[in-house]
């Protein structure tokens, strides 16, 4: 199945993360995912399948599209080299559970490598770290999960960490709903 241009359809960000003083309340009585913080640069890759054709496009984190025949960037790079060497994972893995769109939320580590930290499957559906984990974690390193308890407060603040709900919930914050989790 051939890989086509991508399209001009607005790229959603990355979501960011809601403020300690409206999570924390909460996050306080459940079952959360206590992970090292990722940073917050990185690519987002949309897989869309139309017929039997997928579209993919590459953006950063804040929905601006990575065009792979612009001039030389780091990101652009980065695109280039996960669409060359990674592509295919994705798209056998779609295949297999039957996903027709998905968008990937890699960060990039101090090495230049992706980490895989979300993946959305429609605009108001994350999957949770574990299911990241399980089903992502022999093709792609993955956040690194520090501890999967109720939610810590103490480890929140001696470390520099995010916290995610083992299962995806979100919050209304100003009228706009936004996936439920923080940044210590």
């Amino acid at each position: 199945m051939p890989v086509t241009a991508p399209d001009r359809r607005p790229h959603p960000a990355y979501p960011i993360p809601v403020s300690r003083d409206i999570a924390e309340p909460l996050l306080k009585d459940l079952l959360c995912y206590h992970i090292e913080d990722y940073g917050s640069d990185g690519i987002s890759v949309l897989i869309d399948k139309k017929d039997d054709n997928f579209l993919v496009t590459f953006a950063d984190w804040y929905g601006l599209k990575i065009e792979l025949t612009d001039t030389k960037s780091r990101l652009k790079d980065l695109a280039a080299d996960f669409l060359g060497k990674n592509i295919a994972k994705l798209l056998n893995v779609m295949r297999m559970i039957r996903l027709n769109t998905a968008m990937y939320y890699f960060a990039i580590d101090s090495e230049s490598e992706f980490v895989l930290v979300d993946v959305m499957l429609n605009p108001n559906k994350m999957c949770g770290p574990g299911m990241v984990r399980d089903v992502f974690g022999k093709l792609f390193k993955t956040q690194s999960v520090k501890l999967v308890d109720k939610y810590n407060q103490d480890l929140v603040n001696s470390k520099n960490l995010i916290v995610k709900p083992s299962m995806y919930r979100t919050v209304l914050v100003g009228g706009v709903e936004f996936p439920l989790y923080m940044r210590s």
